[in-house]
């Protein structure tokens, strides 16, 4: 038998291996780049395997599979899904036998929806992890993707939808009178990583900044729909106004040459400062002053989420489920997408007045942790596998 052969069947069979009292889930997604799909899928990977649930995850090669088994729990299952692995995800689907097949992102409910119900898979979930319509999608996405979620509906037992908005959105598409089928399936927040206790990273040395620097921090790949093109225009009239603020954005992407020349072209190399991808996220939230969200379409910001919950004043678009997560004034301030002016005179504001920064963060992180915690969510979640 050919290697690769015996590979594959060696990890099927063993696939089938079954506790009688576990809840067997295959997730499923066809893309593994590090974003914030793959790091909530991941996180669902390794709490519903602490609960007791038998997890296969089925993803390509990439960051979020080497991930996956490097948290040695569960089974994991490296496999592109698309046409090509048509065949071959059918299989490991038929004789892995889950009770429920859960897939991520709106692409992969296609391929994987098809093959599990040809697998007999009984309970198919499909989360929806950003809006179906946005601005700036392509004229083949405005047509196919009502066409595509009027199929998937008739696939999936639910949708998995990360924001109400989200939701409100299918529902609309779909019809009306499915929408008891759009359930909301939020992100969890680990508070043993973003706990608020831990030391900050420290900007002023490492970064060489002066001692009466403020530091405004922004997490995010480095791709259009993020609207850093915005947060640039923001920061510079800040810093024109106010030249110890210094704006740090974390994170990588197909858009870093084209930012850095829009930094340098402004003239704010020395105080707009790209970071890179950063594996220690919450310790750059520890020691930020303020936190700013610039997107212009968002499913549930991860990244929102997570300066919540370290206790940071956020300044947000109201992109996606944003709006949903910070009650304006109260734990938070949202303002309008692809507006520079607002985000310009809010920063402006908080880093002006450092009590009003604490009050905003306090209460941000007191809602994460009543709503958003980890456990909270995956509770959630398993009681949705079993009602639909």
């Amino acid at each position: 038998m050919h290697k690769k052969a015996v590979k594959f069947f060696y990890l099927t069979a063993n696939l089938s291996i079954r506790l009688p009292d576990m809840k067997k889930i295959v997730m499923m997604i066809s893309d593994s780049k590090n974003g914030g799909a793959q790091v909530n899928i991941l996180d669902d990977f390794v709490g519903l395997s602490a609960n007791g649930c038998d997890i296969t995850l089925i993803c390509p090669p990439g960051w979020l599979y080497e991930k996956a088994i490097q948290v040695k729990c569960g089974h994991v299952v490296c496999s592109k899904v698309n046409l090509f692995s048509f065949f071959k995800l059918k299989t490991i689907l038929k004789q892995t036998k889950p009770d429920v097949l859960c897939t991520y992102l709106f692409g992969t409910a296609l391929f994987g929806g098809i093959c599990g119900k040809l697998a007999g898979i009984k309970k198919l979930f499909f989360v929806i992890n950003n809006p179906v319509m946005y601005k700036g999608m392509s004229s083949v996405k405005k047509l196919s993707f009502p066409l595509l979620a009027k199929f998937y509906n008739k696939m999936c037992n639910a949708f998995l939808t990360k924001s109400e908005y989200i939701g409100v959105q299918l529902a609309e598409i779909i019809g009306e009178k499915y929408k008891n089928k759009m359930l909301i399936f939020k992100n969890g927040i680990d508070f043993s990583k973003f706990d608020i206790s831990q030391e900050g990273f420290d900007f002023k040395t490492e970064l060489n900044l002066p001692e009466n620097a403020k530091t405004v921090l922004s997490v995010g790949r480095l791709s259009p729909e993020k609207g850093y093109d915005v947060l640039i225009k923001a920061a510079k009239k800040c810093i024109n106004d106010d030249d110890s603020l210094y704006f740090l954005i974390a994170g990588d992407g197909e858009l870093k040459s084209s930012l850095q020349n829009l930094i340098n072209d402004n003239g704010l190399k020395d105080h707009v400062i790209l970071l890179g991808y950063r594996s220690d996220v919450s310790k750059l939230l520890a020691a930020a002053d303020i936190f700013v969200l610039s997107s212009y379409f968002e499913g549930l910001p991860n990244s929102v989420m997570e300066a919540m919950a370290m206790a940071k004043a956020v300044v947000s678009t109201n992109a996606g489920g944003a709006g949903e997560l910070i009650d304006n004034g109260i734990n938070g301030i949202i303002v309008d997408t692809g507006n520079d002016e607002q985000l310009y005179k809010n920063i402006l504001i908080l880093s002006k007045n450092k009590s009003m920064c604490e009050s905003l963060g306090e209460k941000a992180h007191q809602k994460m942790l009543k709503e958003y915690s980890s456990q909270i969510v995956l509770d959630e979640l398993m009681s949705y596998f079993e009602k639909y």
